[in-house]
């Protein structure tokens, strides 16, 4: 090649990469602008110095001014009119399963009662009300429920009460002891609803020094939640999979029989299981939704609960579902009648050799007011102790299902972290951990680190699989690129530093990672974003039976700031967060909005939440995606 030849081709090779470079300059300069213009100027840093992509708001004050305001101090315990024992009634069970009373003076009348076979909303009252024998009493036999009216000399009615049995029938001696198997736990899941770990920090003292002093606890301080209410939430807990993501089948309204819940896999591998849940119209799989053909678990004492709501109007269940007496006939707490079916359950097992799986969601006195679980601190703390000793070979678990997420505090910066922050602490037994002290350091390595439900189901199909092998030969064995992973075993395997909400699988508006700026709520940019989040509500609803809602006002904008490990020029989305006032339902919704350079008009990303009671306003429609943001025909504004 001649020399005059080389210098052409050096000269031209030259020219091209400017051409290419100045393609690429003008190409991306509009994307640089906004980059600049929606990030940089708003307080995006494209260094901030830190390893991790997620900077988790783990050091919150839980009664900083911001929230303070909105704080009531209440009792720690529920009082009842009639204050009494519940174990020491006019008539009991006694040990060996029979219905006795405890004073013959007066006429009492029973009834067995249980689940309508098919059914999980309706009861079969047994035969005709009959007499007790005051002497010899009625064994309950295979009966798990029996209803109990007491009348004076004068047939007037003095006394009412509903009991409960559950037998294992097998004999102990026909049982190869099992339950004190250290690779075999019992697993006792205790779920308490909306409890956030800042709430549980700010109002349940006596709880926590009684779980404290357990040992070998845990408090999973990065849990974030992945959908808004407890459905969405528990189901991944308990299966593995995600609502409405196709991951699943009947998700609407059930039945859930052929749902894969790992009770299922704890069934099969011997243990006794149990599914106990306090208010029969808002429990998990029964709110507006068929709940189980079958009876799902073992102990399933949902027929009794049903029974005591009665003759609960459902005028006033619609209304002021929780702002009804937390009292059963005004002597005791129903809270306290809900442990006792939880301890009933482990004594049964215990005495039998079985070890357990129990799921048990209490949900009635802390839906709805994060104040209120106050109420039941020295009743959770009382149950924690009453079965301390009977924790020698079970992992505990204290949880939450997501935080509170009603009411003015979520208007806070830390109302907001502490509703997708819920509770989840962990205890294991020691006799576990001198056997596999990894187990419990791994969750400590983990404790303050991103993970999600999905995370905390690997843990539990651990115990029923009975892996417990080392961090280093878990990590060893498997050939999944990190980055493919979507849950991790906590208590096995260290969770990434760099993981981020999207590879967690948690939606952006459920992201604690990110960090804010407020917004003035007159900027053009917040006015155009709050009128597309109520035209996507709109359009969430049907028209023939929801009401169009309105822009009333706008009551807060934060900018959404990632962090400078993911935020790029290339690609970049504007993210805000708007909180809006409809009319006519008066209802307060949050949602997340993005736009990008391209696509500059506001687009509603993720979930979109109402954070304000609604009560019966969506009493004409029955799906649970549309309850919050359906305001019914026939109803006038608020």
């Amino acid at each position: 090649m001649s020399r005059f030849r080389v210098k052409f081709v050096k000269i031209l090779s030259v020219i091209v990469i400017i051409l290419v470079s100045l393609f690429i300059y003008f190409d991306n300069r509009d994307e640089r602008i906004f980059f600049k213009e929606n990030y940089i100027q708003l307080g995006g840093s494209l260094y901030d110095g830190a390893g991790n992509v997620c900077h988790l708001p783990l050091n919150v004050n839980p009664f900083d001014e911001s929230v303070s305001k909105y704080i009531s101090i209440l009792p720690k315990h529920i009082e009842c009119r009639h204050q009494s024992d519940p174990t020491t009634n006019l008539t009991y069970i006694d040990s060996t399963g029979t219905l006795r009373q405890a004073y013959g003076q007066f006429k009492c009348n029973y009834q067995f009662f249980g689940r309508r076979e098919g059914n999980d909303n309706e009861l079969d009252y047994k035969k005709n009300i009959q007499e007790l024998n005051p002497k010899t009493g009625i064994p309950m036999a295979d009966n798990n429920f029996v209803w109990v009216e007491c009348r004076d000399l004068f047939s007037r009615k003095i006394y009412e009460n509903t009991h409960f049995w559950y037998e294992i029938k097998s004999k102990p001696s026909m049982r190869v002891k099992t339950d004190d198997n250290v690779d075999k736990p019992s697993v006792l899941i205790l779920v308490i609803e909306s409890l956030s770990h800042i709430n549980y920090l700010r109002f349940m003292t006596q709880t926590r020094q009684s779980l404290e002093r357990l040992n070998h606890i845990v408090y999973m301080k990065g849990l974030t939640k992945l959908a808004d209410n407890s459905f969405p939430n528990m189901v991944p807990l308990l299966t593995g999979k995600r609502v409405w993501k196709n991951e699943l089948q009947n998700e609407d309204f059930g039945p859930y029989d052929d749902w894969p819940f790992i009770w299922k896999d704890f069934h099969n591998a011997g243990y006794k299981t149990a599914l106990i849940e306090d208010f029969p119209s808002f429990t998990l799989f029964n709110y507006e939704s068929h709940g189980f053909v079958s009876q799902p678990t073992d102990w399933y004492p949902r027929p009794f609960w049903i029974h005591l709501f009665r003759d609960v109007s459902k005028i006033l269940l619609g209304l002021i579902p929780f702002d009804l007496s937390n009292c059963y006939m005004n002597r005791f707490p129903k809270i306290d009648i809900f442990f006792q079916q939880i301890k009933h359950f482990i004594h049964e097992c215990h005495a039998k050799h079985y070890p357990y799986f129990a799921f048990n969601f209490y949900i009635e006195v802390t839906h709805n007011d994060f104040n209120r679980v106050q109420l039941i601190d020295s009743h959770v703390s009382q149950f924690i102790e009453q079965i301390r000793d009977q924790l020698n070979n079970t992992i505990f678990i204290l949880m939450g299902d997501h935080g509170n997420r009603f009411g003015p505090v979520l208007q806070t910066v830390i109302g907001r972290i502490e509703e997708r922050m819920p509770l989840f602490a962990v205890r294991l037994p020691d006799r576990m951990v001198e056997k596999y002290p990894h187990l419990l350091n791994t969750l400590e390595t983990n404790s303050e680190k991103l993970i999600t439900w999905l995370d905390l189901y690997e843990m539990l199909t651990d115990i029923v699989f009975q892996r417990y092998k080392t961090h280093e030969s878990f990590i060893q064995s498997s050939h999944q690129p990190l980055s493919t992973i979507r849950s991790y075993s906590p208590w096995r395997q260290s969770i990434p530093d760099w993981r981020t909400c999207d590879n967690a699988l948690i939606p952006e508006n459920y992201c604690v990672c990110n960090k804010r700026k407020l917004l003035n709520i007159t900027e053009p940019i917040v006015k155009t974003a709050s009128v597309a989040l109520i035209k996507q509500i709109n359009g969430l609803v049907p028209p023939l039976k929801c009401q169009t809602v309105y822009l009333k006002s706008t009551i807060s904008a934060e900018i959404i700031l990632p962090s400078s490990s993911t935020a790029k020029p290339r690609g970049f989305e504007s993210r805000i967060e708007i909180t809006v006032l409809a009319e006519p339902s008066g209802a307060i919704f949050r949602g997340q909005l993005i736009r990008t350079v391209y696509t500059p008009d506001w687009t509603v990303k993720g979930e979109i939440n109402r954070i304000n009671k609604y009560g019966n306003q969506s009493h004409c429609v029955r799906q649970r995606q549309l309850k919050p943001f359906c305001f019914c025909m026939d109803l006038h504004s608020t």
